[in-house]
């Protein structure tokens, strides 16, 4: 007979039978509708269906605020109680270079300094009465302000060491250099050799300033950017003070010759002339370098008047150029020019500060060593829980407005995986106890990387599209073991592509969509076979950075000149992509930021702060408003029936989700914001460049 069961044992084995059932469930749903697993919640595409917070400030609406290390930019992801970023600091915070950089100018103020009797005893009769010792002594004087003006800029950029900072760096130490050879040539009698030498020598060094340029690729003298101006300028100065001090100790040494045979010049007129026609030269040499040579390349001078693009580097280099300009007037123009000597230590002191300057500036602690972490926050009360460092090693090139931790990290069964680009990847438990890394994970883009992971099932999903060698791999999740790798077509140039893939299902297969270089294609995640692929036509300009979205077998592909909907339905079945509208955007097309569809409307929004709202069924554009003067690299998400979008500076502008543009509210918090926020139950947790904000 048999034994009866008793109620505890049949729950028991109800709940395992349950258990069995629902795992196939909860393996394809991944994580609960409250978390936010990965970038833009992954399969939510940047949707959250509770509504969220319209108004908040620095001290309102705010749940707690906590202060992060390091840097990064990746997007927060949530899942239970936990709240994961990432972030990557310097070991030596850059300390090598920066304390170089200020022991040289302390040591350049005590030499300057060390002046200061010459110039008290100029006031003497004796000195004042030597014909041109004034212009001497006022063009000295300027001079040492403009080796102190740029010798201050590097100490306050040289922290940085983002590829631009480096190349800024560069230009101005070349022109520290050149301008500490025009102050010793001042020092220098008119029929000196030296002068001569020091001549020649600051013309040759155009050749390093070329030649050895860093990122070549990316700053080259043909490319129309922020950095042509101020190149040309460096160059033109450099030229200028060479050339000029050749022209003016010959036309002086002619005239001191002539003086020592006691003869009259019968032709003032005539050496005139050709002290006004030297004069001109010279001057016309830097004219045609520094204004008239991005017009003789680029064809396009009138744009330098008014381009955005002329920045600080370029206004030093103009500063620069003009303190330079006045030297060149004395020393071709004038008939006699007193040199300048403070003391005999003086101008070799000079020419050692600035060639230091020069090799401490570009050749000291740009690669520095840089230590990679994962963070846990308590999603209640904000307190760090766990912090895992990893992936010691050198920081990649990056740009201006990107971090050493930019792509968003993902949660995938009850495991943290986080990439850093070159460094690799780390996963890690929800204890934060590593499982494993990867290291040979290379990513080489001027910009770094930003592409985030996807997974599915055992898939963690790397993409690396750089311009060379770019690829696609699979880890194990598990292990780490490369299941698959597909190789894509290289690209001329040096910009990668940052676009993160989308996981979708066609017609009941798991395909990874990616969206690099104008080509849109379908990979099968479980073998990483190439089912089929779209080459788009029409303007889709610029670095693919912005996340595609996809609803049912719609496509949508965004860009700054062109937004398409491409339908892909009958690319399973062997047929061709079809596209169903493409729309123009003016050049006001998301970037960077990723757009939203909610309701049959797409939101999205430019780096250039203009707000857009398409149709998705026909592509009509419905609106298009500028929001702020910032920029905008957070992607716009939707909280119940609004969209948010986040700039730069931290200034938040909520929108209705209507065909009409209608603006709900609008609300500041300091620091600034680069990451997507992720709205959870909602709240919203915001990460800006100093900490993690929970707004309710």
């Amino acid at each position: 007979m048999r034994k009866k069961m008793s109620r505890k044992s049949y729950y028991r084995r109800y709940c395992v039978l349950l258990a069995l059932l629902m795992a196939p469930a909860v393996t394809c749903l991944g994580q609960s509708d409250t978390d936010w697993p990965g970038w833009r919640g992954l399969s939510k595409q940047g949707q959250s269906e509770p509504d969220g917070p319209t108004t908040w400030s620095e001290d309102s609406n705010v749940a707690w605020k906590t202060s992060l290390p390091g840097q990064g930019h990746s997007s927060p992801v949530v899942v239970g109680d936990d709240i994961i970023v990432t972030a990557a600091y310097s070991v030596v915070h850059g300390q090598n270079r920066q304390t170089g950089i200020y022991i040289l100018l302390v040591l350049t103020l005590l030499l300057v300094a060390s002046i200061a009797p010459y110039i008290l005893r100029y006031y003497r009769s004796e000195l004042r009465q030597k014909k041109g010792q004034f212009r001497s002594m006022l063009m000295f004087c300027l001079l040492i302000g403009s080796l102190l003006y740029v010798l201050a800029l590097l100490c306050l950029d040289i922290s940085n060491t983002d590829h631009r900072s480096h190349f800024a760096a560069w230009l101005q130490s070349f022109m520290l250099v050149g301008i500490g050879i025009a102050v010793v040539i001042m020092g220098l009698p008119d029929r000196s050799r030296y002068r001569i030498i020091l001549g020649v020598l600051v013309m040759a060094l155009v050749a390093p300033l070329i030649l050895l340029r860093p990122s070549p690729e990316y700053y080259g003298l043909r490319t129309i950017s922020y950095h042509l101006p101020a190149t040309y300028l460096s160059i033109a100065m450099l030229m200028s003070i060479g050339s000029a001090s050749l022209i003016g100790a010959f036309l002086r040494r002619r005239k001191s010759e002539n003086g020592s045979n006691q003869q009259v010049n019968t032709d003032d007129s005539k050496q005139s002339l050709l002290s006004l026609a030297a004069f001109l030269l010279a001057f016309l040499f830097a004219f045609a370098c520094g204004f008239l040579g991005p017009w003789i390349v680029l064809n396009r001078i009138p744009g330098w008047l008014w381009n955005p693009n002329i920045n600080r580097e370029t206004l030093v280099a103009v500063g620069c150029c003009l303190s330079i300009a006045l030297w060149c007037l004395m020393q071709v123009f004038s008939k006699r020019l007193p040199p300048v000597r403070p003391h005999r230590l003086f101008s070799p002191g000079v020419l050692t500060m600035v060639v230091l300057c020069l090799l401490v500036a570009n050749y000291v602690g740009w690669k520095e060593s840089y230590v990679r972490a994962i963070l846990c926050v308590d999603r209640t009360t904000g307190a760090i829980k766990w912090q895992r460092e990893g992936l010691a090693g050198p920081k990649a090139t990056t740009h201006l407005d990107n971090s050493p931790a930019s792509p968003t990290p993902v949660i995938h069964r009850g495991k943290v995986y986080a990439y850093f680009g070159t460094p690799g990847l780390m996963c890690t438990d929800m204890q934060g106890n590593l499982l494993w890394s990867d290291s040979n994970l290379s990513f080489e883009g001027i910009h770094g990387v930003a592409s985030s992971l996807v997974a599915d099932n055992d898939h963690i999903i790397v993409t690396s599209t750089n311009a060379k060698a770019p690829y696609v791999t699979a880890l194990h999740a598990e292990t780490g073991a490369r299941l698959w790798t597909v190789k894509l077509a290289e690209w001329s140039g040096i910009h990668g592509e940052h676009s993160t893939p989308l996981i979708a299902y066609l017609n009941d297969t798991k395909v990874l969509l990616n969206w690099c270089k104008r080509r849109l294609a379908a990979t099968e995640v479980s073998s990483g076979r190439e089912l089929w692929s779209f080459q788009t036509e029409g303007n889709f300009r610029g670095e693919a950075v912005a996340t595609i979205i996809q609803k049912d077998n719609t496509v949508y592909l965004p860009s700054r000149g062109d937004f398409a909907a491409i339908d892909i339905s009958a690319m399973a079945s062997g047929g061709s992509a079809r596209e169903i509208w493409r729309t123009n955007m003016r050049g006001k097309g998301p970037v960077t930021s990723s757009p939203v569809l909610h309701k049959g409307l797409i939101f999205m929004v430019s780096d250039w702060s203009y707000a857009s709202c398409l149709s998705a069924g026909s592509g009509e554009l419905l609106w298009q408003e500028k929001l702020s003067r910032d920029a905008y690299y957070a992607s716009p998400i939707v909280m119940g029936d609004n969209v948010y979008f986040f700039n730069r500076s931290g200034l938040a502008t909520v929108i209705a989700c209507e065909s009409t543009f209608r603006q709900v509210g609008q609300n500041a918090i300091p620091g600034d914001i680069y990451a997507t926020p992720a709205p959870v139950d909602g709240r919203l947790y915001i990460r800006t460049t100093t900490g993690l904000w929970c707004i309710e």
